[in-house]
C-alpha cells in the first residue's frame, strides 16, 4: 500500500467474491445516531456542524469566488474581451463535467450580449484537451479569444500556437498542475489561469463547472457592481449553480464543503431550474421529480450527458444544457436516450470481455498490483466506465487502452491510497499525452508500446506500496439490529446529500438468519434476502446487487452479518430496504 496509507473507503460497493476488512466503530458515545456518525467522520468543527445541520446549508457557505486564484484575473481579461467586442470561444470537455462548463460560460456571456462559439472536442477524433489544430480552426473562423473550461492547464505547446496565430487565451481549469523539477507550478502562456491548484484556495477539490462558476461570479460582480441586477442574481441561482452541480457529481468530487452547499441547493432547485432542457432529460428518464438526490444526478443525468461524447459528438448534450429552444431539447433528448441504452449494452459486453482476458492473463492474481490491457477493438468512449466496473470488481488500478491501431487511447481508475495520475506519470516515457486525477487519468499511446507501459505501471504502483495488496477496508459508522437500522432511515437521510467522501451512514448488523432468498433483474443480475434478526420479530429485506449468481448459498436458516445501508424505497408498495456492501456467513 502507499507509504502510510491505507487503503479504505466506506462508500464503494465491495463485490462479496473479494475479502474486505471491516473497521467496527468504537465506543458509541452520546448523542444522536446522526452526532455519531458525523464524530466518527471527524466532522466535529464548526463549520462542520454548520455544513450538516440539515440537508440544505446556507448558501453562505459557499467559498467566496474571489478565492480561487486567478478568477479575477480571468474575470478582468473576459471583462475586457467583451467590452472589445472580440469573437469569443469556450473550449470545453466532452464529459458532463467540461459541457456543463462550457454551457455555463456561453450562456453567461449571452447574458452581456456577445455570441460565443461553443467548442467541444469529439473524443475519437480529437480526444481530450486544448488542441492546436481546434485553434488554427477556430481563428480560421474569425475568433479573436478562447476561454477555456475543464481542460488546458498543461497545454503549453498548444498555448504557445494561440500565441503565434494570435488567439487571446485564458484558462479555467481544476486537473493536475505540471511542476519543474524544484516543484514550482508551471502555468502554460495566458492572459490569465483560473485554478485552485495555485495557493491560497481554502478547498481545492472542486470541478471544472465550479471554477467556471466562480470565474462567472467575479465577472456578474465586475460589470453589475456589489448588488447586481435582480436578472443576474436569479440566473446564478437558477442556472449557473444547478450547471456547476451537474458537473461536479458526475465527475466523482468529494461531496464535503462547499461542494455539499453546491449539490444540495442545486436538488432543491432541479424540478423548477431554468434550463429546458435538463427539465426534458428528467421527464425522459422518469425520474420523480419529488424524490431528487445526489444519486440522480450520478447514476441518471450524468450517464446521459456524457453517453453521446462517449459513442460520437457530444452535440445533443451541449444542446440540452445551452439551449432554450424546446423542440430543439426534445428532440436532443430522445437521442441522448436511444445514445445511452446504446451505451449501457456496449459497456456491459466490454465488461465481460475484459474480466475475462484478465483473469485469463492472471491479471487477477494477488501478486499483480495493476490491470493494463488493450485492445485497437475497444472503444474509447467506454474505457473508463469499464475500467471503473472492473475496480469495483478486483479493487486495484485498472488501466484500459482502445482506438485504433495507429494510436492507443487509455482510460484508467484507481482505489483510494493509490495515486493514478502519479504512477502514470512515472510511465511519461510511453506515452504520447496524458493528465487527470489520482483517481482517473487518461492519455494516449503508440501500440508498440502496449507491453512495456504494462511492466512500467505495475513496478510504479509496486513502488508505491509498503506490502502486499490488503484487503479494501469498509469503515462502518454504527452497529445496531438491522430493523433498528431501518427504524432509522429518517434521521439517516437528514444527513443527505451522499456520494464520495461522504457516502450514506454504514451500518453493521449481526445476527441474521436467512427467511428467503430470490433473484431479481431483467437476467436475474441481482439478490434479495428477506432475514430476521435473532430474537427479534419480523423480516428486513436486503439487497444485494449483482450478486444473483450466489443465490444457492441463501439457505433458510443460514445464518450471517453484513454491512450496509438503509435505502428508502422508490415504490411505496415494496416498502423500504437495506443496501448490503457485504457480508459474512458465520456457521
Amino acid at each position: 500500500m502507499p507509504k502510510g496509507c491505507g487503503r479504505c473507503e466506506a462508500g464503494r460497493l465491495a463485490p462479496m467474491e473479494v475479502p474486505a476488512e471491516w473497521i467496527l466503530p468504537g465506543e458509541a458515545g452520546g448523542g444522536s445516531l446522526r452526532e455519531r456518525v458525523l464524530r466518527g467522520r471527524g466532522l466535529v468543527g464548526e463549520r462542520d456542524r454548520a455544513l450538516f445541520a440539515s440537508p440544505l446549508p446556507p448558501l453562505s457557505l459557499l467559498r467566496e469566488p474571489a478565492s480561487l486564484p486567478g478568477a479575477d484575473a480571468a474575470a478582468a481579461a473576459l471583462d475586457g474581451w467583451l467590452k472589445s467586442g472580440l469573437r469569443i470561444a469556450v473550449y470545453g470537455d466532452y464529459d458532463a463535467d467540461g459541457l456543463c462548463a462550457a454551457a455555463l460560460v456561453a450562456r453567461l456571456l449571452r447574458l452581456f450580449g456577445a455570441t460565443p462559439r461553443v467548442f467541444i472536442p469529439h473524443r475519437m477524433d480529437d480526444g481530450y484537451g486544448l488542441h492546436a489544430d481546434a485553434l488554427r480552426q477556430l481563428k480560421a473562423e474569425g475568433i479573436d479569444a478562447v476561454i477555456t473550461v475543464d481542460c488546458g492547464i498543461r497545454s503549453f505547446a498548444e498555448a504557445e500556437v494561440a500565441a503565434e496565430i494570435g488567439l487571446r487565451l485564458v484558462i479555467t481549469d481544476h486537473h493536475r498542475v505540471d511542476r519543474d523539477a524544484s516543484g514550482a507550478v508551471r502555468l502554460p502562456r495566458s492572459e490569465a489561469v483560473a485554478h485552485p491548484s495555485l495557493g491560497g484556495c481554502p478547498f481545492e477539490s472542486i470541478s471544472g463547472s465550479v471554477v467556471a462558476f466562480k470565474v462567472a461570479s467575479r465577472l456578474i460582480r465586475l460589470r453589475g457592481g456589489e448588488r447586481p441586477p435582480e436578472v443576474l442574481r436569479r440566473w446564478a441561482a437558477d442556472v449557473a449553480l444547478p450547471l456547476a452541480a451537474l458537473g461536479l457529481v458526475p465527475d466523482v468530487m468529494p461531496l464535503v464543503d462547499e461542494n455539499r452547499v453546491f449539490v444540495a441547493h442545486a436538488l432543491e432547485r432541479l424540478p423548477n431550474c431554468a434550463l429546458p432542457g435538463v427539465q426534458a432529460l428528467m421527464r425522459e428518464a422518469g425520474v420523480d421529480l419529488r424524490r431528487l438526490d445526489a444519486k440522480t444526478i450520478s447514476h441518471t443525468i450524468g450517464p446521459r450527458l456524457n453517453a453521446t461524447g462517449r459513442l460520437d459528438a457530444a452535440t445533443d448534450a451541449l444542446r440540452v444544457l445551452e439551449s432554450d429552444d424546446a423542440a430543439e431539447v426534445r428532440a436532443a433528448v430522445r437521442r441522448i436516450e436511444k445514445a445511452n441504452d446504446e451505451r449501457k449494452r456496449r459497456m456491459e459486453e466490454l465488461v465481460e470481455i475484459a474480466e475475462a482476458r484478465a483473469r485469463a492473463e492472471g491479471l487477477l492474481d494477488p501478486s499483480r498490483v495493476a490491470v493494463v490491457m488493450g485492445d485497437p477493438s475497444w472503444h474509447p468512449g467506454l474505457l473508463g466506465l469499464a475500467a471503473a466496473r472492473l475496480l469495483d470488481r478486483v479493487h486495484k488500478p485498472v488501466v484500459l487502452f482502445g482506438g485504433d491501431d495507429d494510436l492507443l487511447k487509455a482510460s484508467g481508475r484507481a482505489p483510494p491510497g493509490i495515486d493514478l495520475h502519479e504512477c502514470m506519470n512515472a510511465c511519461a516515457a510511453l506515452l504520447a499525452k496524458f493528465g487527470g486525477h489520482a483517481a482517473a487519468a487518461g492519455g494516449s499511446m503508440q501500440p508498440a508500446n502496449l507491453a512495456a507501459f504494462a511492466q512500467a505501471f505495475e513496478s510504479a504502483v509496486r513502488a508505491r506500496m509498503d506490502g502486499p495488496v490488503r484487503p479494501v477496508a469498509i469503515r462502518v459508522d454504527l452497529s445496531m439490529p438491522a430493523h433498528e437500522a431501518m427504524k432509522a432511515i429518517d434521521e439517516l437521510d437528514a444527513l443527505r446529500p451522499f456520494g464520495k467522501d461522504f457516502p450514506a451512514p454504514v451500518i453493521h448488523c449481526p445476527r441474521l438468519r436467512v427467511r428467503s432468498a430470490s433473484t431479481f433483474g431483467a437476467t436475474g443480475d441481482h439478490l434479495k434476502v428477506q432475514a430476521e434478526t435473532e430474537g427479534a420479530i419480523g423480516t428486513t429485506g436486503l439487497l444485494l446487487w449483482r450478486q444473483g449468481r450466489r443465490v444457492a448459498e441463501f439457505r433458510a436458516g443460514r445464518r450471517f452479518e453484513v454491512v450496509g445501508s438503509p435505502k428508502r424505497g422508490t415504490n411505496p408498495r415494496y416498502g423500504d430496504d437495506f443496501e448490503v456492501r457485504d457480508l459474512r456467513f458465520v456457521d
